[in-house]
């Protein structure tokens, strides 16, 4: 979609000399209504297994392996292909070995097994740990949601934010709305801070997250951290909305009820 940017400023005071008192009302309501989702990004689970190709990032752990390199991938398409027909000690029996010989993908796959096959939490978190401190950005989200949640481990939103941060740095968009989430909230021990909130979500809202591109839009709705610009607002509410998310749709309908949104367009 293309993008025309109106001056806050004057679309804002021209709305509100236009206006009457029942519609400057309403348009207090509508902005109201603009509330921020404070939901936690979920964890990635089996699903990415079965919806992604996980080979190439595999592949790239074995440049230097030499002729070892064969049996290990061998091993992996395996074990991943076992994931997918629910056949999970063979899994498992796959991709052990490799986990063990410190292969990320193998490690967060095999914490995704325990997670969703056996429920076993304690094993899981284990390889999330090892594949989290190997660089593997899903597994520093799961490991930073059961810090924030106190699942199967001993809740540490610190923790939680470390492992977030270092997620989001490598463009985990799950991490970045979870962190614009934190900052917003003021969780314990976190100082509310509504301009780091806007930074992560909109490097959300640019991958395509579509409840931060909600949230994004509503922060320009509101003006919050920063000047109200309702034509962001629109830009945002659009994406979110062309990404299935309904909220956002109902945004905008409220909006053009005291707004010529077609002049955003």
């Amino acid at each position: 979609m293309r993008r025309v940017y109106i001056q806050t400023k004057s679309l804002t005071r021209s709305t509100a000399k236009a206006v009457s008192l029942r519609s400057y009302k309403l348009m207090l309501a509508v902005i109201m209504s603009c509330l921020l989702l404070m939901t936690l990004a979920t964890p990635v689970d089996a699903r990415t297994i079965l919806e992604s190709n996980v080979d190439h990032s595999f592949d790239t752990e074995l440049t230097n392996m030499g002729s070892s390199a064969i049996t290990a991938q061998d091993s992996f398409k395996l074990g991943i292909n076992a994931f997918k027909e629910k056949e999970y000690y063979q899994a498992e029996r796959y991709l052990l070995p490799l986990a063990h010989n410190g292969y990320k993908d193998a490690q967060f796959i095999l914490g995704m097994l325990y997670d969703s096959a056996s429920n076993d939490r304690h094993k899981a978190l284990n390889w999330y740990t090892h594949a989290a401190q190997n660089g593997h950005s899903d597994a520093q989200h799961n490991l930073g949601l059961a810090y924030a949640r106190g699942q199967g481990i001993k809740g540490d939103i610190k923790l939680a934010l470390k492992w977030w941060h270092a997620a989001a740095e490598q463009g985990n968009s799950d991490s970045q709305y979870n962190l614009g989430i934190i900052y917003a909230t003021g969780a314990t021990g976190v100082e509310q801070d509504f301009k780091k909130a806007k930074m992560w979500w909109h490097m959300a809202a640019t991958s395509g997250d579509a409840m931060a591109q909600y949230n994004l839009g509503a922060m320009y709705a509101n003006g919050v951290a920063g000047q109200q610009n309702l034509c962001e607002a629109v830009h945002w509410w659009n994406l979110s909305q062309e990404n299935g998310f309904s909220q956002a749709h109902r945004a905008l309908e409220n909006l053009e009820k005291v707004v010529d949104v077609a002049r955003c367009q």
